[in-house]
């Protein structure tokens, strides 16, 4: 008997927790900047995301970055943010396609938070980055490789 009272209150409470959280997404964030929560999340995100590309490839190469995505106001970055992780990687970023050997073509399908409303816990932002890269040798033409790219990362407010 006493394990029914147990799992009643635990059921109880389970829903109670749901019930009290919301999930808002913003819609107008093609005309200001996210707030600082919002970009470290994002940026987690990517860090988790593109963790397992192995950038060793370019190493003395010349490459140049191509992002497509459905928000443009996280193109640029992204794009630098990619750049980065060749140059730490000792390759070279070119402007021009033409001055390339290699090509990185990155499709991002998700790059945004959520604001996760709670009601007894903390509030926290859910950042999420899903896409692919690939990485293009321009002389063959060939693809060497190709990601697919996917995490989540959760900060609190």
């Amino acid at each position: 008997m006493n394990k029914f009272y147990v799992l009643v209150l635990t059921t109880f409470f389970s829903i109670f927790l749901v019930a009290c959280t919301t999930t808002k997404t913003e819609s107008s964030r093609e005309v200001a900047a996210r707030p600082r929560v919002e970009q470290r999340a994002l940026s987690t995100a990517m860090e988790l995301a593109f963790k397992e590309v192995d950038f060793s490839m370019l190493i003395g190469k010349k490459v140049y970055i191509d992002t497509y995505s459905l928000s443009r106001i996280d193109t640029a970055f992204i794009s630098g943010f990619i750049g980065g992780k060749v140059i730490e990687k000792g390759g070279f970023i070119v402007n021009d396609e033409k001055n390339a050997q290699i090509k990185l073509f990155n499709v991002v399908r998700v790059s945004g938070t959520d604001e996760i409303i709670r009601k007894i816990l903390p509030d926290k932002v859910r950042g999420e980055f899903r896409g692919s890269l690939s990485i293009i040798d321009l002389a063959l033409p060939k693809t060497l490789r190709t990601y697919e790219l996917s995490a989540e990362a959760d900060e609190n407010r």
